[in-house]
């Protein structure tokens, strides 16, 4: 609800450009605002920039988040109003750009934390993973070179949501550890558990994954055996 509210409050003018995201409903989601620029990543942003935990809770019910072509906007006013008076209150306010790397690397690092190598299994084939999920609802996760998939609901919004900001993805393609991996947590999961902390050791590992796969599929084991 507070996401929501962040993005259409009657007291500000938002961007053309984020007027189009929220455009997407009702006929399709909009997903940017809601994977991408949410409170959840602002709440992470906020604290890199030293708000307190109790800031943080009183600045979720008046920020504005207004996201333009190439980077958002944060706003909360001096004085806010009371709930359920007409009376108005001091508060700490905001007013600055933020860059939609930072959107990036907050997402990555909430998933991140909520990872659990625990929770992946391997199946009859190399190149995919199973991850288990709660109320036996698994998730497949499809091992690519340079990429992983995961069928959950969770990674195709994250991908809509790349998908509905051009420079956002492009941010993503540049980024240092993802190098364009939609950070869902089962991904992160499936990283911890191959041991990877990045784009390019999931890709070494994954190399390492094939050859593996592709000598064991042309051994002919009944010679072996007969050795």
């Amino acid at each position: 609800m507070n996401t929501a509210k962040a993005h259409c409050r009657t007291d500000r003018k938002y961007s053309g450009f984020h007027t189009r995201l929220r455009s997407y409903e009702p006929n399709q989601e909009n997903f940017a605002l809601k994977h991408l620029y949410n409170i959840e990543n602002t709440k992470e942003i906020l604290a890199k920039l030293g708000w307190t935990r109790e800031e943080i809770k009183e600045a979720k019910n008046h920020i504005s988040i207004d996201v333009w072509p190439y980077i958002v906007r944060f706003h909360i006013p001096k004085w806010v109003p009371i709930s359920g008076t007409a009376l108005y209150k001091q508060t700490k306010s905001i007013s600055r750009f933020i860059s939609k790397k930072d959107f990036i690397s907050a997402l990555m690092e909430r998933n991140m934390s909520q990872a659990d190598l625990s929770l992946i299994e391997e199946t009859d084939e190399w190149y995919i993973l199973k991850y288990k999920g709660s109320q036996a609802e698994d998730h497949r996760l499809l091992l690519e070179d340079g990429n992983i998939t995961c069928s959950c609901h969770a990674y195709n919004g994250i991908s809509q949501a790349f998908h509905q900001d051009q420079y956002a993805l492009k941010c993503l393609m540049k980024d240092p550890i993802l190098a364009g991996q939609i950070p869902d947590k089962h991904i992160l999961s499936a990283w911890q558990y191959l041991k990877c902390h990045c784009m390019e050791s999931y890709s070494w590992v994954w190399k390492k994954i094939q050859d593996a796969a592709i000598h064991y599929l042309n051994t002919d084991w009944d010679e072996v055996s007969d050795e």
